[in-house]
């Protein structure tokens, strides 16, 4: 009788483990998907991108991107993405972890 408890036993545990490895897999394959998704190449000129393109870039929300486009209107086109920086609600910090998504060129030279 003890070797069909074990037996018994022994299955459970081995579909237990089976189980516990077919959810980590597919939990696994499922996040990396996300990540895939969110790694989505952006690369924006700020002197003509619209209110959507520019809530792409990764740290800037529409209230900020609304900023950038009044700045545009007011001050004329970027001449430097650093001058981005010139936005209320953008510092150096938050430059630094945009400044790979971002470039310039005058709207004119566009068409």
């Amino acid at each position: 009788m003890n070797d069909k408890k074990y037996l018994y036993f022994s299955l459970i545990i081995l579909a237990i483990a089976i189980t516990v490895f077919a959810i980590n897999r597919f939990v696994v394959r499922s996040n990396i998907r996300v990540v895939e998704r969110k790694k989505e190449i952006i690369f924006i000129n700020i002197n003509t991108a619209n209110k959507n393109k520019l809530s792409k870039i990764p740290g800037i929300g529409e209230s900020t991107a609304e900023k950038i486009i009044f700045y545009r209107t007011e001050n004329g086109e970027f001449e430097k993405i650093e001058d981005i920086m010139n936005i209320k609600g953008i510092k150096e910090k938050k430059f630094n972890k945009i400044k790979e998504y971002i470039y310039i060129e005058n709207a004119d030279s566009e068409n």
